[in-house]
Formats: structure tokens, sequence, C-alpha cells
């Protein structure tokens, strides 16, 4: 029988035992960083470190610019053009970089971590098709009749005489002959009053609010350019709107998915018109001005410059033309409906056979908006 009590037993290490312990200990401090790392880790999947607050995107040789991170989120957008088959990128900050595909369209949100700021920052690079898609749009018979009764918000008469008065309206018109002649005009003027900023908003939306603050150094968006052309053209006894386009993609691009004109129903030529007071253009046909949707088809069809141009615009016709193309598929404004039955307060245009969209951006509904394929009822004649 063997006795156990007899069998050798280990003997007590004290170093041992100290390195297990010091093991130990360095195993759960271990743990704490890495856990300490896990709450702190970036929740996009691309993400950046770097020393300042700056960044930088090429595609081999070729450098598209160096942006400086804003602390105002809206700003940190990078607009880069593509061809329909992507552009690979390189997004480098000071001590990092990654590379991307970038397609046409698409929107990429990056995490930059900068050391001396407490909190990251994203910004978001967005590819512009190097040449828009043309894609013909269509709608209800143009013959068919409105359905809806509607009238826009009304300017009161002292608001309006604070306009003539404030802004000299007649001495903008002054050379004025025609409609269109008075609606180029009140264009331009509008045009060259401030400096595009598409990242500030007035406190208040209309024009004299907007022109005071422009008098004390602000900047505006295309919204303010089209609101200061209607409410203008309105004061001047013309029926006005502010009109928003919106691209086919508005509700699931993060940023860039809208645009904002005046459309202005000139009585001699019996019409609705376009009026871009961001580009101070007005686009025309074989002589005649057009609608957004007329627009749209002109450039559909691919009309040669001979025949379709854009008045007074301050870049290349076929600049502006690739640029505003996407943003001419919704086409929307508010409204006063006469039928009390119905509650909505706008009206957008929605080509047949698309989908009637519900959000804008991911972020925002497109308001209480009525939806209608019948161009009639869009182009009604006041």
């Amino acid at each position: 029988m063997q006795n156990h009590f007899n069998k050798k037993q280990p003997t007590f290490n004290p170093k041992l035992r100290m390195m297990t312990t010091k093991i130990f200990v360095s195993i759960l401090f271990s743990l704490s960083v890495v856990t300490i790392i896990y709450q702190g880790k970036p929740t996009l999947d691309k993400t950046l470190e770097s020393i300042s607050d700056s960044y930088w995107i090429t595609k081999g040789n070729n450098k598209f610019g160096a942006y400086k991170i804003s602390e105002v989120s809206h700003r940190n957008v990078a607009h880069i053009k593509t061809s329909n088959e992507g552009l690979e990128l390189r997004i480098s900050t000071d001590i990092d970089s990654l590379e991307l595909l970038l397609l046409p369209n698409d929107t990429i949100p990056i995490e930059i971590y900068p050391r001396e700021r407490k909190t990251p920052s994203t910004i978001k690079i967005i590819g512009i098709p190097s040449k828009p898609i043309k894609h013909r749009l269509s709608f209800l018979d143009k013959s068919k009749q409105s359905k809806f009764q509607y009238e826009y918000p009304v300017l009161t008469a002292d608001y309006m005489s604070l306009l003539m008065e404030t802004y000299h309206l007649e001495a903008i018109q002054k050379d004025a002959k025609t409609d269109i002649e008075i609606l180029t005009a009140v264009t331009s003027w509008a045009h060259r009053q401030w400096n595009h900023d598409g990242g500030n908003v007035p406190s208040k939306a209309d024009t004299h609010t907007i022109l005071q603050e422009v008098a004390q150094g602000k900047n505006f968006r295309c919204v303010e350019y089209s609101i200061v052309i209607s409410e203008l053209m309105q004061a001047l006894g013309y029926q006005a709107r502010v009109l928003g386009l919106k691209r086919k993609e508005c509700e699931t691009m993060l940023t860039s998915a809208g645009h904002a004109v005046a459309e202005v129903f000139l009585p001699e030529l019996n019409k609705w018109v376009f009026a871009d007071g961001q580009f101070n253009a007005i686009p025309f046909l074989d002589g005649k001005p057009l609608n957004a949707v007329e627009f749209q088809d002109a450039l559909t069809e691919d009309a040669s410059t001979q025949r379709l141009q854009v008045q007074n615009t301050e870049i290349p016709f076929e600049e502006y033309a690739e640029w505003v193309y996407p943003y001419l598929h919704y086409f929307d404004f508010k409204v006063q409906f006469k039928d009390t039955s119905v509650t909505q307060n706008s009206l957008m245009l929605v080509p047949l056979k698309e989908r009637s969209p519900k959000y804008f951006q991911k972020k925002w509904g497109v308001g209480n908006c009525l939806y209608t394929s019948n161009i009639s009822d869009f182009y009604a004649k006041p």
C-alpha cells in the first residue's frame, strides 16, 4: 500500500510567486488599457489620426486639394468628380492615410482624430459624375386640366413698398422694356449682392432680412438668391415662387442633394420662366426662355449650344449644364391650396414611374407635401 503521507511535497518558491503576481497584474493592466481603447473606438469603419486639422485628397501625383477641418460639421465636405466607374483616391493627414474607391453619387464618411481635439470630426467625400447620365422625364398629358386650385403666399402692400423704396427697384429695371428683360435685370442684381455660401442661413427667410444681413458682411445659399428674386419680382407685380430642385438620389445622399432657383410667370410670354440667382442663369431654347422641366428636357435632348443657351451666366454653358442637370429631377414649391380639406402646404412634381420622396438627405422630411405627376398641376397659370 502506497504511503501518501511520505510522498515528497513541492518546495514553496517565493521568487516564482512574485513573478506570477507580476504577470497577473500585467495582464489586468493590459485588459484595462484594451477596455479603455475599445470604449474610445471610432464609430466609423474608415478612420484617420492626425496632428493638425488638415487633410489632403490625391490620386497618384494629382492633388485635388488641401482641406481644413471645420468645427461646423456640414462644411466638412469635399466634392470630387469621378468617372462612371469611380475613382481610386488616397485621403491623407500628416501622420496617416487610407485608400478608397469613390463611386459617382456616393458619399463616404471618414472620422479624423486630431490629437489637439477631444472629439473626432467626420468629413464626407462625395463623388460627382464627370458627365451626368441623361434620363428622360415623363409626366401626364400636358393638356390635362389641373385638378388643384391654389394661390401663393401674398406679400403685404407695405412690405412691397419697403422693397421698392429701399432697394430702388425702379432703377434696377429702368432699361428693361419687356418682362424677360425685367427678370434678367433682377436676377443679375440679386446675383451681385453676395458670394455664395452653402452653409449660412439668415435669421429670417425674407428679402429685407437677407439683404440687411448681407450689408453686415454675411453670405448665403442658393435658397436666399431665389427668395430675393421671387420677392422683388412680386413687388414689381409678377407672380413668382422659390422652386426646389432635388436629385433622384435625394433620399439617400447625405449632402448636396438639392438646389433652389426662382420661377416667375411672365404675362407677355404666358409662361413660367426659370431664373438661377446663384449662377445668374436663365435658359433659352431657340431664343425662348424655359421653365425648369423644359430646361431638363432640352438638356436631355442634348440641344446644340446654338439652340440652347444660358443667358448671363458667369461660367461656361457646358460647365453649368453639367452641374445643374442632376438636380432637375424632382421639383417643388410652397403653396396655399384653396380647398381647405387639403392640409399640405407644398406641391411636388414627380416623374411617372418614380417614387415620391419622403425624406431629404436621410435626416429631414420633404415637408407637408402633396405629390403630382400632372405637369398642368405644377405649371397652372395664375
